[in-house]
């Protein structure tokens, strides 16, 4: 009977976000109970009802998050093996095969382990050493396979090192040697805890090498699974491949200075950048590069020149190290990370790279024309950043003040309530491209910390930029006609480089001191 109850619980939740939520507007916040409800239906034998879930889930917008994303692959395939059918096994083993062979899908490779693990025991059962040479490689040269164990339980599936290693006499010495010291812990186990401890230790600092050979060296093509036939391409014109599994619109913006330096640098080879599908009218018309679907389109190591892997996020690396006292700007760090040295950044160039076209400029001069404007005296707004603690609290107050003296065009991503002046224009429902080319006809834009304060350096609009927990001289560092509003001194803090989950230090609150104490309102 208790189970009926949580059962029917589970799914009217189901029901009831898949009648308030579309696609893609569901709070991410619901996402992990969502996967805690799954696996608890797995867990208690209702594997069928995890997967109904599961697939609701995807129709709500799962994919927007790469990391949420991620365990619902990995939730989703056990799910479908605890359906103990032919067609469920055939669908696990297809998503760990699509994950298993994509490295530049994990923000953190640690996460790629199980679906390494997964198609080497399906390579193993068929039999397959072309099939499990690279999982096997990835799982013994990085630290993918020292969580929970994955390489020793292959090599356990596989009979042992010595079996193993008869399946794959081309394998290197580098994944042979990795994996005979992580054996060797098991081996030794029953010696006492000590030398097992020690054997694993070893294992596991092999793999933190293998991390730190990533940070140090920007190419990291060996990430790449290999195809077996060569290019059709002369080796000095390969292509050079960047890989971002996210966004968000101003992390992409941030990296075109150094994707315009690197082809610069390489005139010779194309310069593909692969994104998700909605981040790719970022780069429309952008000369310096050819965009990829890191989802549909695959990658060998045959076809690359060198693979910068911006998925395992650099910026993130250096900021979270430098806490709170962060002092490298993202255009340098990205550009870094492909390999484009500072020096060489500021030579070609650190403004930010967007092409209106012709089209898009006629389109929105139209736009002003049919609402009685002219181009060039309209104030833009976005007043909303994706974080709630990036929020300015008298944002509607002050675009009201600002619409008392000229046309305001109000830009958000979703209907905005409230803001009602005769002189106050929505800019919701329409496309990226049409939205960024009503703002490059714009006079200024005021910002809060978000997107459009990176798109409008692109065209040097004049801005006004509302930072707080951030440092806004850090990030705006290349951005001469961006003028910061902070209120740091006020509440005698600095920057604190925070996060959604992380409160502010002053209110204790989500909401952060040091913009609630800007005063724009006259």
């Amino acid at each position: 009977m208790k189970t009926a109850y949580w059962l029917d619980g589970i799914k009217s939740l189901r029901d009831a976000l898949q009648q308030a939520h579309s696609a893609g507007d569901m709070p991410r916040e619901l996402l992990p109970l969502l996967h805690d409800a799954a696996e608890a239906l797995r867990y208690n034998g209702h594997a069928a009802q995890a997967v109904d879930l599961l697939n609701v889930e995807k129709s709500l917008g799962v994919e927007k998050y790469i990391t949420y994303k991620l365990d619902w692959a990995r939730q989703k395939t056990l799910a479908l093996f605890e359906c103990h059918t032919a067609e469920g096994m055939a669908e696990g083993e297809e998503i760990a095969a699509y994950y298993a062979l994509r490295p530049y899908l994990f923000p953190d490779i640690k996460a790629m382990g199980f679906f390494l693990f997964i198609h080497c025991l399906v390579a193993l059962r068929c039999q397959d050493p072309q099939r499990l040479a690279y999982p096997l490689e990835m799982l013994s040269k990085t630290e993918a396979g020292a969580l929970d164990c994955y390489l020793q339980r292959v090599i356990q599936q596989a009979g042992g090192l010595a079996r193993l290693l008869s399946l794959l006499p081309s394998i290197g010495m580098g994944s042979k040697l990795c994996m005979g010291i992580a054996w060797s812990g098991q081996a030794l186990g029953g010696y006492g805890a000590p030398a097992a401890i020690f054997c694993r230790c070893l294992h596991i600092l092999l793999a933190l090498s293998s991390r730190l050979s990533r940070m140090l060296a920007s190419n990291q093509r060996a990430l790449l699974p290999c195809r077996g036939t060569s290019s059709p391409l002369p080796r000095k014109r390969l292509p050079i491949l960047i890989t971002r599994a996210m966004g968000g619109i101003g992390d992409i913006m941030m990296m075109t200075p150094g994707l315009r330096a690197l082809a610069k640098l390489h005139p010779q080879r194309e310069i593909h950048i692969a994104l998700p599908k909605a981040f790719h009218s970022l780069l429309e018309n952008n000369p310096y590069v050819r965009v990829k679907d890191i989802h549909a389109d695959p990658f060998y190591r045959e076809d690359y020149a060198a693979l910068y892997n911006l998925t395992e996020c650099p910026a993130a690396r250096v900021e979270s190290a430098s806490l709170p006292r962060v002092r490298a700007n993202r255009i340098e760090i990205f550009a870094k990370a492909m390999g484009v040295k500072k020096k060489k950044l500021r030579k070609i160039g650190t403004r930010p790279v967007y092409v209106v076209s012709a089209e898009e400029k006629a389109w929105a001069e139209n736009f002003f024309r049919e609402h009685g404007l002219e181009p060039g005296s309209c104030l833009a707004v976005q007043p909303y950043a994706a974080d709630s603690y990036k929020a300015y609290p008298d944002m509607e107050k002050l675009t009201l003040e600002l619409a008392a003296n000229k046309p305001v065009l109000l830009f958000h991503s979703a209907p905005i309530d409230g803001f009602e002046h005769e002189r106050i224009f929505k800019i919701v429902g329409f496309s990226l491209r049409q939205s960024i080319a009503l703002l490059s006809l714009c006079e200024r834009l005021i910002s809060v910390d978000s997107a459009f304060v990176h798109v409008a350096a692109a065209f040097d609009l004049p801005t006004t930029a509302l930072f707080g927990p951030t440092d806004g001289g850090v990030f705006t560092r290349y951005y001469p006609a961006c003028t910061l509003a902070g209120g740091n001194e006020k509440v005698d803090c600095g920057a604190c480089w925070r996060n959604q989950r992380v409160v502010c230090a002053k209110t204790l609150r989500i909401g952060s001191g040091c913009l609630e104490d800007i005063h724009l309102i006259h």
